[in-house]
């Protein structure tokens, strides 16, 4: 998926979930909810070239263009 598809859909999932509960933090230490999105802020271009160094070998495109629009995504219950 490119960056252009991944935000429209984590955008619709996000207001899907939010429509039908009520979150919580579970913790002090979980970052409040931003901007009605289950997801982190996007991460930067260089995160992901250093997570490829550190494994030595390269993401699949798939995931680097989410890691840019989502830098990882809240639990949205057990079974996602």
């Amino acid at each position: 998926m490119k960056i252009d598809t991944w935000w429209p859909f984590l955008k619709c999932w996000s207001e899907e979930w939010f429509s039908i509960h009520a979150m919580v933090p579970r913790s002090a230490f979980e970052e409040p909810v931003m901007a009605g999105r289950l997801g982190f802020w996007p991460g930067s271009e260089e995160e992901p070239d250093a997570a490829e160094t550190r494994l030595g070998c390269a993401l699949p495109p798939s995931l680097r263009a989410f890691l840019l629009v989502a830098d990882g995504w809240r639990t949205a219950g057990g079974l996602v």
